[in-house]
């Protein structure tokens, strides 16, 4: 039994390369083993013997390391629709390509580089439906004034957690007066095929038998840590291993019969991820053939700033069953081997690339009439609802 641990608690805290001196969030490993191996035997019924053995096995590792990110997030003017600040560039309207001419939100003074928002009765003007629903996704700036390093005005420190499991179970029995433990070969044959010596009057010995199982299962799991937390998620792998054998040899023959089947499964899902919650429909937003499993916000990419990017979920299954029989004979310094083989194998796929789909804004719809790049802005864009393009790579159903 082994058991090997560490935590942050005297560690001194990281040198932070944007200036800005944080506090080290706590953080440790954890590792684990044990072993166990012994002749199986019921007390007062029946005694040790060195025709069987069981061995089981425990292992793993319970970790946390920290995460610091940061990044350019739009302003809360710039999310209201005001562009009027020093130094934003000058946005227009791409229907009459004038510059935008309203109140800010809030305001009372109408001014340029200010998008129609949302009026009286809750009713919006310019900015779509879409954007004002997704607007609650995007981080709120947390660096101001001489906090704000090299044009970052966010910053997250968090913590990733993740585990890992492995358990296994091995059972041997041989049979008979001419049973031995096997090891690498079947009943202590000698290396190579060589028949003559002691080797070969071993292999010409009666009825041996021997029963072997293992067993072995895993796990391991994970957050998938997001620079927005609410757009995180988990990733975690399972999977299950049982070989079954059966030896008998009489004389020069020898059979052995395997079985074995595996499974494993993977995936990775975020907050959303086969829930009744849908933030893409709850926006407006039509996806084809929309699954549950494929739930999410879509992403939104800004030039130059920091957009929403959900987990990507996917889905993995694969599992193989397998049967083996192989008959030798030894005669001489010659083996002759003779065997089949059967298997299955089961593949289920449910992913893509990019699953919740992306909109990508880059601030064309709102440059001047003369595409001047120095003027509009991907979130005046977003706004509006005029992406530049739109991808999608979504599975339908499993494959």
């Amino acid at each position: 039994m082994q058991w090997n641990g560490t935590n942050s608690a005297l560690n001194a805290q990281p040198y932070s390369l944007e200036g800005q001196q944080q506090n080290q969030p706590a953080n440790g490993t954890n590792r684990f083993n044990m072993s166990f191996q012994s002749s199986p035997y019921i007390p007062g019924l029946t005694k040790p013997s060195g025709k069987d053995n069981i061995s089981l096995s425990l292992s793993g590792q319970r970790s946390s390391s920290p995460r610091e990110f940061y990044a350019t997030v739009p302003t809360a003017a710039e999310l209201a629709g005001d562009f009027s600040a020093a130094g934003l560039p000058a946005i227009y309207d791409p229907v009459t390509h004038q510059q935008f001419f309203a109140t800010p939100q809030g305001g009372s003074t109408a001014t340029n580089n200010v998008i129609p928002g949302v009026g009286s009765g809750n009713q919006y003007e310019s900015i779509s439906q879409q954007a004002l629903n997704l607007l609650k996704y995007f981080p709120q700036e947390n660096l101001t004034g001489a906090n704000v390093v090299n044009g970052y005005n966010y910053h997250l420190l968090t913590t990733a957690q993740s585990n890992q499991t492995q358990a296994g179970i091995r059972y041997n029995r041989s049979f008979g007066k001419n049973a031995t433990q096997m090891g690498g070969l079947p009943f202590g044959g000698p290396p190579g095929g060589m028949g003559g010596g002691r080797g070969g009057r071993t292999q010409n010995q009666g009825l041996r038998q021997s029963v072997n199982g293992d067993f072995n299962w895993s796990h391991s799991a994970s957050d998938s840590v997001n620079i927005i937390p609410e757009l995180g998620g988990k990733s975690s792998s399972e999977s299950y291993s049982l070989q079954a054998g059966y030896t008998v040899g009489y004389k020069r023959v020898t059979s052995i019969f395997n079985a074995n089947w595996n499974r494993s499964r993977s995936q990775t899902t975020n907050f959303f991820t086969d829930t009744s919650v849908d933030p893409a429909a709850d926006a407006g937003i039509t996806v084809p053939e929309d699954s549950p499993l494929n739930h999410g916000v879509p992403g939104i990419s800004l030039s130059g700033l920091q957009g929403l990017s959900d987990t990507q979920p996917s889905f993995s299954v694969q599992q193989t069953i397998a049967l083996s029989e192989t008959l030798s004979w030894r005669h001489g310094k010659h083996n002759l081997r003779f065997g089949a083989d059967y298997r299955r194998v089961h593949d289920d796929f449910l992913a893509g690339s990019n699953a919740l789909g992306n909109f990508t804004f880059t601030g064309l719809f709102t440059q001047d009439a003369a595409g001047d790049q120095s003027t509009g802005s991907p979130i005046a864009d977003f706004l509006l609802g005029l992406p530049q393009s739109s991808t999608l790579n979504s599975s339908e159903a499993k494959s």
